[in-house]
């Protein structure tokens, strides 16, 4: 059963016009594309937001919010996103109440604690550039240093 599944999908592909053959690998190439680009751009691990913590404290920051808020804040971002939901607004929502660069990171690192995902590339997997863009505008905005 499965080699004949096999052979008829590949009869099948055989007999696309090669227009379509390169745009089906044009789709697969770009789909990899943005998920490879996304895929570096995390803070890192626990030792790395210390330091960027650190380095923000240098500069007079003080976190904002609880604990609980960022643990609160992180769900409501990871909860935006899943098979069933697509909430670019409850999104903008968390970024907004971001106050310093320390909101960031404890965003981050609560992200990171609830889903065992790294933030950035978790939220870009989700957003168009120009969604990417908005959020990056808000932070930009809040004198945030960080971007999607």
């Amino acid at each position: 059963m499965a080699k004949k599944l096999s052979s008829d999908l590949s009869k099948t592909w055989d007999e696309l016009p090669a227009y379509v053959r390169l745009a089906i690998y044009g789709i697969g190439g770009f789909y990899i594309y943005t998920k490879l680009s996304a895929w570096g751009k995390g803070l890192g691990d626990k030792a790395a937001r210390n330091r960027a913590i650190a380095e923000a404290e240098a500069k007079g920051q003080k976190p904002s919010k609880g604990e609980y808020d960022y643990v609160t804040y992180a769900k409501q971002l990871y909860n935006a996103f899943s098979w069933y939901s697509d909430d670019e607004d409850a999104a903008y929502s968390v970024f907004r109440k971001l106050e310093n660069d320390i909101d960031f990171i404890k965003l981050d690192e609560a992200f990171y604690d609830i889903s065992k995902e790294d933030m950035i590339p978790y939220v870009n997997s989700y957003l168009s550039n120009s969604e990417q863009g908005k959020i990056n505008d808000i932070l930009a905005k809040r004198g945030i240093q960080y971007r999607l």
